[in-house]
């Protein structure tokens, strides 16, 4: 038969990817089969190669008992894995495990207390006070000081007036005070009128006896610095006060160490409590009284010759000139205020007003004939001391200066610069009849203390040198 041309195919798998291996005889790179071509009809012969090896060694596993058994019982855990698997909920099951161990034994831990913050402190608030200064025997310097205060926390408890006593040679503010004392029986409210103020005064007996409210009575005792209410033991049991008291103060100037009383039937008083006597305010026996005081003292042979300084206006210059004044009196609280004049350097009469009872004028003399003074004031005066203060210059805000003088020529001896913390506008001469004041000077030992407000004060040396100031 003539032969015809057709795509030599593997007659496995179709693949005509194929190696020839000798006439007529191929390998099909696919399957790995070899085939061949006949001539006569084109028979194909397939000679298909597999690897045994796999089988046999599977054959022999196959005749094994323990594998048979090991193959049943996979076949048969898989099968009820699967039939579970059906018709088991789709939620996996919930196990509970429970799991029991040893108990642990732990060391104690003791914990550390947490630290109690310590409470804030309670501060307050002067709303008033009076203060004094005095001079101990050892020369340092108290301050005695009667002030409201107004808590931050308190409710009614803490608010009140209250006294206190500090030492100013100590140099830590919180370490000073030495005595303090809330005043109880003065209450909480807090007087500001005159008229039920503290009003107070030093009597003959060397205590100051104080009033407030128009119906309270203290007294203070300066060398132990006691304050106590004697309200209610200081009177007596005298039937004038039977009905109760509707109004207590100080007598005025001039009734000494005595007391003016309304009772609450309307009946009016003087009593003196150091001797205890009592005299009817518009009775004869009280106008007796100080008559015969009168004229014990003009006929009194006690003659006091006193120096003042005052500053009188020069009325033809309008300038203001330093003027010491020696004259004689009977009375030596120079209650009573006289005046007169006399001429300058050139002949312009100089005015002058000041204290004094009665007696003869021994001297006059400007103190400073060539110089002017602005808005001056006389601070302090012994025999040996004259301190003033003084404006620097005329202009409205200038500051005051301390100036120390000698009290016979005039000289200065120094001056004390102020400024605006330390600016010296009030600064006067203590009253020594009251108990409390500010705005004062003091010597002592080691020069002068000077009192400029609350909790404001300076120390200065003899020079005039400052030597420490509050904190």
């Amino acid at each position: 038969m003539a032969k015809q041309i057709k795509a030599i195919k593997c007659p496995h798998c179709g693949s005509v990817e194929k190696t020839k291996l000798d006439k007529d005889l191929y390998h099909c790179e696919n399957c790995q089969t070899d085939y061949f071509l006949d001539n006569d009809d084109v028979n194909i012969n397939i000679n298909h190669k597999t690897d045994d090896s796999s089988k046999k060694e599977f054959s022999d596993y196959a005749k094994n008992p323990l594998y048979i058994v090991g193959s049943i019982v996979s076949v048969l855990v898989i099968a009820s894995f699967i039939i579970s698997s059906l018709f088991s909920s789709s939620k996996p099951p919930v196990r509970t495990v429970v799991v029991t161990q040893p108990p642990v034994t732990r060391p104690t831990v003791t914990p550390t207390p947490v630290p109690t913050p310590e409470p804030k402190p309670n501060k307050y608030r002067v709303n008033q006070y009076m203060y004094y200064p005095m001079v101990t025997k050892n020369n340092n310097i108290l301050l005695l000081s009667l002030h409201y205060r107004t808590y931050d926390r308190s409710g009614d408890t803490l608010n009140g007036y209250y006294f206190e006593v500090k030492d100013l040679s100590i140099i830590d503010p919180a370490k000073q005070i030495v005595k303090e004392q809330q005043i109880k029986a003065a209450g909480t409210k807090q007087y500001t009128s005159t008229y039920e103020d503290w009003d107070y005064r030093q009597f003959a007996d060397g205590n100051v006896y104080l009033t407030l409210g128009q119906n309270k009575v203290f007294k203070l005792d300066q060398e132990t610095f006691e304050f106590t209410d004697v309200t209610n033991t200081i009177f007596g049991n005298h039937s004038e006060f039977s009905s109760g008291f509707a109004t207590i103060n100080l007598a005025p100037w001039g009734y000494e160490d005595s007391l003016y009383l309304m009772t609450n039937n309307g009946k009016e008083y003087y009593y003196y409590p150091l001797a205890d006597q009592v005299y009817d305010a518009f009775g004869t026996e009280i106008r007796t009284k100080f008559s015969q005081l009168d004229k014990a003292r003009n006929e009194s042979d006690e003659i006091y010759t006193r120096t003042s300084y005052i500053f009188a206006k020069d009325s033809a210059k309008d300038v203001t000139r330093l003027i010491k004044v020696v004259y004689d009196t009977k009375n030596i609280s120079d209650k009573d205020k006289f005046g007169f004049s006399f001429p300058g350097k050139d002949g312009a009469p100089y005015k002058i007003n000041f204290q004094w009872q009665e007696g003869p004028v021994h001297e006059t003399k400007d103190l400073t004939p060539d110089r002017s003074y602005f808005n001056p004031g006389v601070v302090y005066t012994d025999k040996d001391t004259l301190i003033i203060r003084t404006k620097l210059n005329a202009a409205p805000n200038a500051v005051y200066n301390l100036q120390s003088l000698d009290p016979n020529t005039g000289e200065v001896k120094w001056t004390f610069r102020g400024d605006e913390k330390l600016n010296f506008t009030l600064l006067a001469t203590m009253d020594t009849h009251k108990l409390y004041q500010h705005n004062v000077l003091v010597p002592y030992e080691k020069g002068y203390f000077l009192l400029l407000g609350y909790d404001k004060y300076l120390f200065l040396n003899k020079n005039g040198e400052k030597i420490r100031e509050s904190q």
